[in-house]
């Protein structure tokens, strides 16, 4: 909880004259120097040159954690598409890991909680699992954002994965209030829409295998399961795909069972 600005710039102000003057006492300072300036304060007689390098300083300090503190509630828009009743989707640089953290509790592990297995980790292991995440920044990000005024209403954020041509598109979400108005599906048209321009071939996701509202929102759009897992950290999981290559998607029916495509494995035996 950050403190008040008075209550700051009090104290910063205290600290900074306390540092000043520790170890050497004020009047001291002042008989040692009969050409300075002096006015009478709580704290003594302090040289008036010192309350103005003082001041300046708050200034400074109190200017940088405004910036902060104005830097985590503003959004980096890169992009914004408006919706119906007021709504808008954008797509932003960063968004604040309390922000993040807070919606997805709410939203979603708050029914399905995961087991946190890597807080047990040493930290030698841990240590070495943020050396190889800091490897992959680089990759390609995706943060949507669904916003009602101010506030954040539902989520979309995803990356670029190892497999350089796909997409995974890692949580997704929208506040219980708002569900129900079409608006995952949005999102969705919107994700496929920019994978799609930047040449990405396929877009991967994973869903608990009741969440049905999510999984009929994807089947309506294309995506198909491709896949179960047992996750440690969430239970149960089915894995969809969307393709954007043709080739690849025809490839996917025809293992599925769909012989109306061997003409694929026809043409590639010439």
């Amino acid at each position: 909880m950050s403190l008040p600005i008075p209550l700051l710039i009090c104290f910063c102000v205290i600290t900074r004259l306390s540092h000043s003057y520790s170890g050497e006492s004020v009047c001291s300072q002042a008989e040692n120097s009969a050409t300075k300036i002096e006015m009478n304060c709580p704290l003594g007689f302090i040289p008036l040159e010192n309350w103005i390098v003082s001041c300046v300083e708050v200034i400074w300090l109190v200017d940088i954690i405004w910036n902060f503190n104005d830097k985590d509630s503003t959004l980096d828009i890169l992009k914004s598409w408006d919706l119906d009743d007021g709504l808008k989707i954008v797509q932003v640089d960063e968004l604040p890991e309390e922000t993040f953290q807070s919606l997805v509790h709410d939203n979603l592990l708050a029914t399905h909680p995961m087991i946190p297995w890597r807080e047990d980790l040493s930290d030698a292991m841990q240590q070495k699992h943020r050396k190889l995440k800091s490897g992959v920044e680089s990759r390609f990000f995706l943060r949507l954002l669904v916003m009602d005024g101010e506030a954040i209403v539902g989520l979309a954020l995803g990356g670029q994965q190892s497999e350089s041509t796909e997409f995974y598109m890692g949580v997704s979400l929208v506040v219980e209030a708002y569900r129900r108005r079409g608006l995952y599906g949005k999102l969705l048209d919107i994700v496929l829409s920019l994978t799609s321009s930047m040449g990405f071939s396929a877009v991967k996701s994973r869903h608990i295998n009741t969440n049905n509202p999510i999984l009929i929102a994807k089947l309506k759009k294309g995506f198909i399961i491709n896949g179960f897992e047992l996750d440690e950290t969430m239970g149960p999981l089915l894995r969809m795909v969307y393709y954007h290559d043709d080739t690849r998607r025809r490839a996917a029916n025809f293992r599925s069972g769909d012989i109306r495509e061997w003409s694929l494995i026809q043409a590639n035996k010439k």
